[in-house]
């Protein structure tokens, strides 16, 4: 077959040329082993991307990619160049298919395009590096080395008119037109006096109307996706060098001219020194051309930071390097970074939390009630300098902290809470002080040192040695077996002759069976289970995972004893039985982040009340009751003395001395199945910081009043997937 040759010299690769030259066509007999050839627009426009005049040249391993217009066929096909056809100079070329191709019409792409084949008509989003976002065209670079013409901006956006592939084709020939503008955007660092690097983040183009195409659709009947702002991300943030321009290439999509001329542009520069915005006059920008634009000058200096006021006027400018001129401290309406902040100087800021109501719509800080004056930072804050950190009145969350030489956190009624990393520099001192509580997820302190005169909560050590002091590895601490699909069988006894097989959550010898009930316990004591019942048992089919925790409410009528009993799940142990009562232990220790809710799936059934006191009576329609609680004690519960359970004869947690926070579920309602529930911790002082042993209470029952042997033997109650909120 008759070799033809591919040409396509000068591919923009930063600004496209709006023309190639364009060699002969391609012949092809068949189908099968489909070779194109392929012209740039028009030659007479041809423009080259670099100042010294380098056109972009084909590799082995270029590809192009054929994709279908018909909704009946969802390949797209590869063409690869065929490299005994790669010419002397580079810029000539076959490509080939190395599968059959269909007869029908067909789009040519260049390699970087993702279809979306679904829609009608079809979309194309060009990807200029390794990671760009379809649906709004923002580009992050991982390796900021590719954001040049010869790196990952190598292909921009070249698409073809449709064309038709049929079976008796002996010659196909189609244009690759250019769909894309190149920015040329050189970053000039004029001066640095921060005393640390500058760092490239972002780079985002606005408008005030939105004309940017995240993606364009085959045919270009309609663009209804135009978006006013489009970004390059620099995921590995590569320094800037004073007086050496940093080029930054940002490609736009166009179908036509995009004209911009008349309206407000607007190109904000991110980096580690804050944000630099430049306001630009709009013009006109033709597809297939690279437009440079002047340097965009960079004077990166510490903003003096004296008072709040001074600290909201950096933030809502950027700044993410604030230099401490005196000590600081934020009240409850400061301004909290949203994005990494480093704190530099010789003084102390105070983060005065008392009254603060952190926003519900945060994922970070989404559990945290709103009336326990609690602040977030959903960001890392980098203490630098000899900079210090105080929480005061309250619970400060921040995502990472990093601390460095001579930086003390401390404490005015706070308490610190690092919801991922805790690190200290390497070579770094820092000191948590006496009276700060803190905890962490992961604590990283290679080459430093951590000094604990306060208290330290780590969930692992990512790097470094546990630090001596008062330190606890405890973070996060979920309940075991609270997904309640471990469950095992245990002989129990009671009283004379009385035997039976209690049912108990957990896994025989074990020794972590925090869970009890009335059935029994593991040690052979046996409650209900002695006289052949178990309100309390595993559900293997009305369940959200696994298996769920059956509670229902029955009348026990046994030779031993003749008694209304509900279906019961408490924190803590079962301990000992007679013929008028039972010995339990509620609450297990609680250690670590104190917990601000419980979430779960319940399913119940309420029944009409048919005991009361034991005897058989009508009433009112029975309730569940389920509660969790932090308390100073554990308490001894003696089924016949109402007044040892948590709250007393009343269960009235709020006015138990010994409970520091609470929070309840009650309902009379039957649920249409399951049902989530969050079950908040209302603690009795917003500032609470623990002082000694504290423990944590969760119990759960079909009939509220059950203790009372009240309720109704049709009441149900399932519980499933249980789980501690922090």
């Amino acid at each position: 077959m008759k070799t033809t040759k591919y040409l396509l010299s000068a591919l923009c690769l930063a600004a496209l040329a709006a023309g190639c030259t364009k060699d002969s066509a391609m012949r092809t007999s068949s189908v099968e082993g489909l070779r194109i050839s392929v012209t740039a627009a028009s030659s007479s426009t041809r423009t080259v991307l670099h100042e010294d005049g380098l056109t972009v040249l084909w590799e082995e391993g270029d590809q192009l990619q054929l994709i279908p217009t018909r909704t009946d066929n969802d390949n797209v096909y590869t063409l690869t160049l065929d490299p005994s056809s790669l010419s002397s100079d580079r810029t000539q070329a076959d490509f080939t298919a190395s599968q059959a191709i269909p007869q029908g019409e067909y789009y040519l792409a260049s390699s970087n395009a993702i279809p979306s084949l679904e829609s009608d008509p079809h979309t194309i989003t060009f990807l200029y590096s390794d990671r760009t976002d379809l649906a709004t065209g923002n580009i992050t670079v991982t390796d900021a080395t590719k954001n040049t013409h010869e790196g990952g901006l190598k292909t921009m956006a070249l698409l073809s008119d449709k064309f038709t592939v049929s079976a008796d084709a002996t010659e196909i020939s189609t244009p690759l037109k250019h769909y894309s503008t190149l920015l040329e955007l050189p970053i000039l660092l004029s001066s640095n006096t921060t005393g640390a690097d500058v760092k490239l983040n972002q780079i985002t183009l606005e408008t005030a109307s939105g004309k940017f195409l995240p993606s364009i659709q085959m045919g270009f009947e309609a663009n209804t996706n135009a978006i006013s702002s489009l970004s390059v991300t620099f995921a590995d943030t590569p320094a800037l060098s004073v007086g050496e321009p940093y080029k930054v290439y940002m490609p736009l999509l166009a179908v036509n001219p995009l004209d911009l001329s008349g309206e407000d542009v607007t190109l904000t520069v991110s980096t580690s020194a804050g944000d630099f915005i430049f306001p630009k006059p709009g013009q006109i920008l033709a597809p297939g051309y690279r437009y440079t634009l002047s340097a965009l000058n960079i004077d990166a200096r510490p903003n003096l930071i004296t008072n709040e006021a001074e600290w909201n006027q950096a933030l809502t400018q950027g700044k993410t390097l604030l230099a401490l001129g005196a000590d600081v401290e934020l009240t409850s309406s400061a301004t909290l970074p949203t994005y990494d902040v480093t704190v530099t100087g010789d003084y102390t800021l105070t983060m005065n939390v008392e009254g603060r109501t952190p926003s519900a719509s945060s994922s970070h800080i989404r559990y945290i009630p709103t009336d326990n004056g609690r602040a977030g930072i959903n960001s890392k804050l980098t203490l630098t300098g000899g900079a210090d950190l105080t929480v005061k009145n309250g619970y400060l969350y921040l995502s990472d902290l990093e601390a460095g030489e001579g930086s003390e956190l401390s404490s005015e009624g706070g308490r610190l809470v690092v919801t991922e990393a805790l690190t200290v520099a390497s070579g770094a001192t820092a000191t948590i002080a006496s009276g700060l509580v803190a905890s962490c997820k992961s604590l990283y302190c290679e080459g430093a040192t951590l000094t604990i005169n306060g208290k330290l909560y780590y969930e692992n050590v990512s790097s470094g040695t546990i630090p001596s002091g008062d330190v606890v590895q405890v973070f996060d601490a979920q309940v075991p077996y609270s997904n309640f699909d471990n469950w095992f069988t245990k002989n129990v006894s009671a009283f004379v002759l009385a035997r039976g097989t209690a049912d108990l959550i957990g896994e025989e010898g074990s020794g972590h069976n925090v869970w009890g009930s009335g059935n029994g316990n593991e040690s052979g004591s046996g409650g209900t289970a002695a006289i052949g019942a178990n309100p309390t048992t595993p559900e293997e089919t009305t369940v959200m995972f696994g298996k769920a925790c059956k509670m229902f409410s029955t009348f026990i009528n046994s030779t031993w004893a003749k008694k209304f009993a509900a279906g019961n799940l408490f924190l803590g142990s079962f301990n000992t039985a007679t013929l008028s009562g039972a010995q339990m232990t509620f609450g297990i220790p609680s250690e670590g982040r104190l917990p601000v809710a419980v979430t779960g799936y319940y399913n119940y059934q309420a029944g009409t009340i048919d005991y009361i006191g034991g005897n058989e009576q009508a009433g009112g329609t029975d309730s569940m009751d389920l509660y969790i609680a932090l308390a100073t004690k554990q308490y001894s519960v003696d089924t016949t003395d109402d007044t040892t359970y948590p709250g007393g004869s009343a269960s009235d947690l709020a006015s138990d001395e010994n409970i520091v926070a609470y929070g309840r579920l009650t309902s009379s309602e039957t649920t249409d199945g399951y049902s989530p529930f969050y079950i908040e911790l209302t603690y009795k002082d917003n500032n609470f910081i623990p002082s000694g042993d504290l423990y944590l209470l969760i119990t759960a029952t079909s009939s509220k009043d059950g203790a009372q042997f009240t309720g109704s033997t049709s009441s149900v109650l399932y519980l499933d997937e249980l789980s501690l909120e922090f």
